[in-house]
């Protein structure tokens, strides 16, 4: 899913298109992963209740995305 809505409290870390996604096939959130490679990424997935998997793809952005699931 891509951002459609205008309105920016509904980006990221807003758990509203993680949780949009999984609303679409009726499926409990558990089910599914969200793979990203931000912080606000990883935050929304956890917000949404939906396993993450961080992807760091620059040196030192494992531990700032492992820092971003930690925090919640």
């Amino acid at each position: 899913m891509g951002r459609d809505e205008p309105d920016p409290a509904l980006m990221k870390p807003s758990p509203y298109l993680v949780r949009s996604a999984v609303g679409i096939p009726d499926a409990h959130p558990a089910e599914y992963a969200f793979a990203g490679d931000s912080t606000t990424g990883m935050v929304a997935g956890r917000l949404a209740g939906v396993p993450v998997i961080g992807y760091a793809n620059k040196p030192g952005k494992a531990e700032l995305l492992t820092q971003a699931v930690r925090m919640l």
